[in-house]
């Protein structure tokens, strides 16, 4: 049945198009692959920016529907839960500006300063310094807190 399809007639043009064929497959691999140099300083992680200096967030909406009543002024409250809802949407960076959001607005708020803790402990997770700092700054403020939220300060 084969024997009569004109391609395989010549078994060397079926061999010479699967090569051909092959080569080219291979070529677009090696290609791609060519310019991905890991040790550049493209491929590395720029995340030397502290908190304090991160740029106003965004208020967001459809992000989630947590919310955690805290020790805090009704704007801070907001940017809690916002930073809140987006750390357990995994969005760490965005998370961290709401929660430094939060302290810019209430410097008071202890559990802002733990909020930014876990945002923290995320998002600089190669630099440590920043969380270690924002939980100090909690712990510093527990005389503010309530029993709920010292405990959740103490547990870190």
């Amino acid at each position: 049945m084969f024997s009569r399809l004109p391609l395989f007639r010549f078994p060397w043009r079926f061999a010479f198009l699967l090569s051909v064929f092959s080569l080219a497959l291979m070529s677009s691999a090696i290609a791609q692959m060519a310019p991905m140099n890991t040790s550049s300083s493209v491929m590395e992680m720029k995340d030397e920016i502290p908190p304090d200096q991160l740029p106003p967030p965004q208020k967001m909406t459809g992000i989630g529907n947590v919310s955690m009543q805290i020790t805090a002024t009704p704007e801070a409250q907001a940017w809690f839960n916002q930073g809140l809802n987006l750390l357990h949407d995994f969005w760490d960076y965005e998370s961290a500006r709401a929660f430094e959001q939060a302290v810019r607005v209430d410097p008071r708020c202890a559990m802002c300063y733990w909020g930014l803790y876990r945002a923290e402990s995320y998002y600089h997770s190669t630099s440590p310094d920043y969380a270690a700092i924002s939980l100090a700054k909690a712990v510093s403020l527990e005389k503010h807190a309530s029993k709920r939220e010292r405990m959740y300060i103490d547990s870190d």
